[in-house]
């Protein structure tokens, strides 16, 4: 882990070199790693995903976004891109949209350019059905969903 003095040395620097992504990215990675949410938050909205064309800078980002618990926003960083490393990504990002199906499409891609990324928990994942059905009660108690893996 980044220390303090070393982590306000680094963020002198990208003060200094704003367009510094790599940079930028071992600053998000440090943040990530120390759990600072607020700091992460900040140093992730300050970064245009516009501006960044590194596949591996947009899947750091997407990521982050994704532990943040922003899958919306960690799909912007990643669309873009179609490498298999990418796709695996994207995969994880669409089933914590509940978008199993594109989900399931990515890591297919995925797999089928690295055969090295199979991630078999994610597959399964990937492939479980769930099914929601309303319920008449309006006293606040949810919806039924049965999950299968069919």
């Amino acid at each position: 882990m980044i220390d303090d003095t070393m982590l306000a040395s680094l963020r002198a620097a990208l003060d200094a070199t704003p367009d510094n992504h790599e940079l930028r990215l071992a600053l998000v990675n440090a943040y990530r790693q120390r759990g600072d949410h607020q700091a992460l938050t900040a140093m992730l909205t300050a970064w245009n995903v516009a501006t960044v064309s590194d596949p591996a800078h947009r899947r750091g980002a997407a990521e982050a976004w994704l532990e943040h618990g922003e899958a919306e926003r960690a799909l912007e960083w990643i669309e873009a891109d179609d490498t298999a490393e990418s796709m695996l990504v994207r995969a994880r990002i669409l089933l914590a949209l509940d978008r199993r199906d594109e989900g399931r499409e990515a890591y297919d891609r995925a797999v089928a350019g690295n055969a090295a990324l199979e991630d078999r928990e994610l597959r399964d994942r990937l492939g479980t059905k769930v099914r929601a059905f309303p319920t008449a009660a309006t006293d606040g108690r949810p919806a039924l969903r049965v999950i299968s893996n069919d």
